[in-house]
């Protein structure tokens, strides 16, 4: 298969590095021809402050379009018993500044008031 997207934004999802181990209730991750997701965690499972719980690629013709498919994708994701970070993940796709150019870390951590 020859993938003629040309555009690719990969979101990794972790519990809060200061949330108490939870056990995921439920979980919901999107599939499409533009959105992939690989979890290692599934309803049940016992999560630990800052666990990786999974990956989702999202593809489009431009970095416009590409925003556009995360904040959808986004949107989609239900995880349900422990607390992650998708909410900075959303509010970082819409920030006008990500809209036009990459952030780098500096620039992150004065968006979210991070030390």
């Amino acid at each position: 298969v020859v993938d003629t997207e040309d555009f690719a934004i990969g979101i990794a999802v972790h519990a809060l590095p200061d949330a108490a181990v939870g056990k995921i209730s439920s979980i919901e991750v999107p599939e499409s021809d533009k959105i992939r997701s690989t979890f290692g965690f599934f309803e049940g499972d016992m999560v630990l402050p800052g666990d990786h719980l999974g990956e989702i690629v999202v593809q489009g013709n431009d970095r416009q379009n590409c925003i556009a498919n995360a904040q959808e994708a986004l949107a989609q994701v239900k995880i349900a018993g422990v607390e992650h970070d998708l909410a900075m993940s959303q509010r970082l796709f819409g920030l006008s500044e990500y809209r036009h150019a990459p952030l780098n870390r500096d620039q992150v951590a004065e968006q979210f008031s991070l030390d």
